[in-house]
């Protein structure tokens, strides 16, 4: 996510990709190169990650809810670029590309490819026999033929038999590995609530708060073992970026008490496109298994006025994690054996 600044000089947050290409080898490349890079959408309802029970609890209340909002069609962004010039031996090359804004319905995933511009085909200089004409032979030629024929030498010379025509040309493609993004990629501090500082003011947090149509049963958080998820770390997505945004979305607050407990922690984002969401960090008295150093259980609570954006943020088991993990690191999703289960 980078701030730019807009016509009427105000900041803007856009969704930016750089990627940079170095040429390690010796060799230059002469005809240049394609960079392109593909941006996908996780269909959270049709996702394997969506599978477990509190998964589809979410997504069955998000889908009584607004039902048109989850059936839509999630689509797909793509970008390239061509670099015709030539690439020295040691140099490298910068591509950026802001992207404009789209509805986020799931996980967003960067898969980049590069593409080696008109390379020169390498022709071979042997004719190869198949092995059961080797075989028809063997009765007729001694091991030494044998080993001529296997190398293309008993044919005759065919040194200059691809010499002919024109040096064929292809393009070559490199896939890069792809990259999943936490969902707090595509969002940035709400401005109705940071409208004077990067403080952010209480009341409107409150009076926003408390009209927010889509809600889900709070989430218990439990903390981080690394013994627990050290062969899996899809426990706990570590995304810089989403800490970061996360960081500059929350208001300044010193704490309020609540029935048998207190919320701690206030954070407000506005999607790209305008759609709100507000999370509370609260601790309460009641009993469980996750409890902080105070004896109050630590519980996320989330409410959006936009059901495609809650479904992005909490509709499977990773966005959950990765959500969890930029707001209050250190902590993860109660396994769902432990989770409460409740409405939306």
């Amino acid at each position: 996510m980078r701030r730019n600044l807009r016509y009427d000089g105000e900041n803007e947050f856009r969704l930016s990709v750089s990627m940079r290409l170095h040429n390690t080898t010796p060799v230059d490349i002469e005809n240049g190169v394609r960079l392109q890079v593909g941006i996908a959408q996780e269909d959270t309802t049709s996702s394997l990650d969506a599978e477990d029970t509190l998964s589809m609890e979410i997504l069955e209340a998000l889908r009584k809810a607004d039902e048109a909002a989850t059936s839509e069609n999630v689509a797909s962004l793509s970008a390239t670029t061509t670099y015709k010039h030539e690439l020295k031996a040691g140099d490298h090359i910068t591509w950026d590309v802001c992207l404009e804004t789209f509805p986020l319905h799931g996980v967003l995933s960067l898969h980049p490819s590069i593409v080696y511009r008109d390379i020169e085909v390498e022709q071979a200089s042997s004719d190869w026999q198949d092995e059961e004409k080797k075989d028809s032979d063997s009765s007729k030629a001694d091991s030494t033929d044998k080993g001529k024929a296997a190398s293309g030498e008993s044919g005759g010379n065919n040194d200059n038999s691809n010499k002919n025509g024109d040096d064929e040309v292809a393009n070559v493609v490199f896939y890069g590995e792809s990259l999943r993004l936490s969902p707090l990629i595509g969002v940035q501090p709400c401005p109705f609530v940071f409208f004077r500082d990067g403080s952010g003011d209480i009341e409107t947090f409150r009076f926003l708060w408390s009209r927010m149509p889509h809600q889900i049963h709070p989430l218990r958080l439990v903390k981080y073992s690394q013994s627990e998820t050290s062969a899996d770390d899809e426990n706990y997505p570590v995304h810089n970026d989403a800490r970061r945004i996360a960081a500059i979305s929350s208001v300044r607050f010193g704490g309020e008490s609540i029935p048998r407990g207190q919320v701690t922690r206030l954070w407000a984002f506005m999607s790209l496109q305008g759609q709100r969401v507000f999370c509370v960090l609260a601790h309460s008295a009641e009993a469980g298994s996750a409890k902080s150093s105070s004896g109050m259980e630590p519980t996320l609570h989330i409410r959006s006025d936009d059901v495609r954006l809650m479904q992005c943020l909490v509709g499977t088991k990773w966005a959950r994690a990765a959500t969890v993990s930029a707001l209050v690191p250190h902590l993860q999703p109660a396994p769902i054996k432990e989770t409460s289960r409740g409405s939306v």
